[in-house]
């Protein structure tokens, strides 16, 4: 390049910042609540591998423990008043696939335990594989049904 250009190209540099790019802005990891609301109503789900449950607790609800399955354990609480939320009993759906998957239906069992119910599915899972959940729960009662989206990854080994 001749110097002439590079006269006329310095100046242009300059107006666009010119030097190093800002460096890139650090995401904020994301944090899964483990429930959703609306109104009074609350829907709480977590997953877990099945081969992590205390073996009383998958003998009790006939889990085999495996690392190649994963447990997706649902609740629906209504808040009366300004008292705990408590249990209730709620139609519950889903559906599951890993990333090149078609979705699949959850097949959830309701359990109940100490005067509360919740509902238990349980799916295959791949080391590393995401898994993305798409939950809801109709209790009686609310304006419209309680969903969540939800991706879970778990290591198997």
């Amino acid at each position: 390049m001749t110097r002439a250009w590079l006269a006329l190209l310095l100046p242009l540099v300059a107006a666009c910042g010119g030097g190093a790019p800002p460096p890139p802005v650090e995401a904020r990891p994301f944090e899964d609540p483990g429930f959703v609301a609306d109104g009074d109503f609350e829907m709480r789900y977590g997953t877990v591998l099945a081969s992590e449950l205390p073996e009383e607790v998958a003998a009790r609800h006939g889990i085999e423990r495996r690392s190649d399955r994963m447990v997706i354990n649902l609740s629906v609480l209504q808040r009366r008043g300004g008292e705990v939320p408590l249990p209730v009993e709620a139609e519950v759906a889903g559906t599951w696939r890993g990333l090149v998957s078609e979705p699949r239906t959850l097949d959830f069992r309701a359990v109940a335990a100490h005067e509360a119910v919740s509902y238990l599915a349980v799916v295959p899972v791949v080391d590393g594989e995401v898994v993305m959940l798409e939950l809801r729960a109709s209790p009686p009662g609310a304006k419209r049904p309680l969903e969540a989206r939800i991706t879970r990854r778990h290591d198997t080994r």
